[in-house]
This record gives structure tokens, sequence and C-alpha cells, in this order.
């Protein structure tokens, strides 16, 4: 009995797995080398994230190219808009501006035309010119549109005026009346002939030499006038306000 023992004892310790519970302990060192395994699946997912990484700044590099070119087309696109607005208000002002002065110019010359067909231009009018100043003063209080209209003769001195001031049309007094022959508008503007016309630049009004203030930018528009014999008697001049000629440029 002692003998089979101990070959019984000495066959389990040359053959170990064939002892029953005692077998399975050689595998306790195989559980130790399991965690090499995450070790390896780490360096499979490492070039994934670096490629993920990669696509995600690529997509961002082009996110951000395709806004800077949004926003320079916008801007483009903006800046044409506007310039193409900025033509069309300045195209509207000129066609404003050339039917306003068809308009002054068309009541300049029925002014002129019809005072001299009726002797209302002659030097030595019976009436004093009073039928010229009536005439006058109805027109610009019906118009509504004319700072001054005035009768200039040969020397420039201002025969009939009338100005317009709150909507009311006021002959100016015989001592009122002021020497123009020195202002570049009547210089110009007496030496055309019958059925011209001359339209001077926008500045300010000037009154006995000074500046009209507050400010008052006109437009003069005259023409020569004559009498029934058709000898030049002087110019016809409309004072138009700016106000009035820049509206065509306001939105």
């Amino acid at each position: 009995m002692v003998a089979g023992s101990s070959h019984g004892s000495e066959e389990a310790r040359r053959f170990p797995g064939a002892a029953g519970g005692r077998a399975n302990r050689p595998r306790s060192r195989d559980r130790f080398s399991v965690p090499a395994a995450p070790e390896r699946a780490g360096s499979a997912i490492w070039p994934v994230a670096k490629r993920m990484l990669q696509w995600l700044g690529l997509s961002l590099l082009v996110i951000a190219i395709a806004g800077v070119v949004h926003y320079m087309l916008s801007t483009r696109l903006a800046s044409v808009e506007r310039a193409a607005m900025e033509r069309e208000q300045v195209e509207f002002g000129r066609i404003a501006i050339e039917r306003s002065l068809d308009i002054v110019s068309s009541d300049l010359f029925y002014l002129a035309e019809s005072g001299s067909r009726n002797g209302q231009f002659d030097p030595l009018a019976p009436d004093g010119h009073r039928e010229l100043q009536e005439n006058f003063r109805l027109f610009v209080e019906k118009r509504g549109i004319y700072d001054q209209l005035r009768f200039l003769d040969l020397g420039g001195m201002e025969i009939v005026r009338v100005n317009l001031a709150d909507g009311r049309a006021l002959v100016v007094p015989g001592e009122m009346l002021q020497d123009k022959s020195q202002r570049y508008y009547f210089q110009d503007a007496v030496v055309l002939r019958r059925g011209e016309l001359y339209v001077s630049p926008l500045d300010l009004n000037v009154e006995r030499g000074e500046v009209e203030i507050p400010f008052k930018p006109v437009l003069r528009i005259a023409t020569p006038v004559f009498d029934r014999n058709g000898n030049k008697s002087g110019i016809l001049v409309l004072n138009y306000l700016g106000d009035q000629l820049l509206q065509g440029f306001r939105v």
C-alpha cells in the first residue's frame, strides 16, 4: 500500500496534469499574459483617430475658405448693388433737373414773348411798368417755385423786381432796386440773341454785394427781351431755388 502510494505520488510529480485539481495551476500563469490584448487594440485605434482628426481639420479648413469666399462675394454683390442704386439715383436726379429746367425755360420764354408783344419792356412804358409789376406778382405767387423775377435794362439796373416771401409775391419798391451791371449773369445774358437762354451755375444769392444769410442757393435763368419794335431792351431773370432743383437727388 505504501509503495503504491509512493508510486502514485512520484507519477504525479512527473506528470503534473494527471493529478485532479492541481492540473489547472500552470494555467494561472497564462492569465497574466492577457493584458497584452488592450495594447494591441490601442495601436489599431490610433491610426483611425489620426485620420479622423486629419479629415476634421481639412473640413474646418474647407468651411473657413467657403466662409471667406461667401463673405467676399456678398460684399462684392452689395457693392455692385449699391453702385447700381447710386447710378439709378443720379439718373433720376438728372432727369428731374432736365424737367425742371424745361419748365423754367418755358415760363421765361412765355414771359419774355408776351411782355414784348404788349410793349411791357419798352423803355418808356406809359404806365411806368405798373402792368408788368402786377403780371410778375401774379405769376410768381401762382407758380410758387421762384425766389425772384426781374426785368433789368441794358445797363444792368433792376426796373421791375418781385420777391417771393412766405408764399406771397411782393413788388420791390423803386428805391430798393439794385444795380446788377457787375454781376456775371447779367454780363453773360445781355449779349444773347432773341430766343437764347442763359443758365448760371448753382451759387448763393447776393444782395447789395453781400451773400444773403441764411444761405440761399439759387440758379439764375435769363433771356434777352425786346420792345415792340424788336429792339433789345434788357434781360429777364428768374431765380430758381436750389432746394427745388436738388429734390430729384433725395431718396
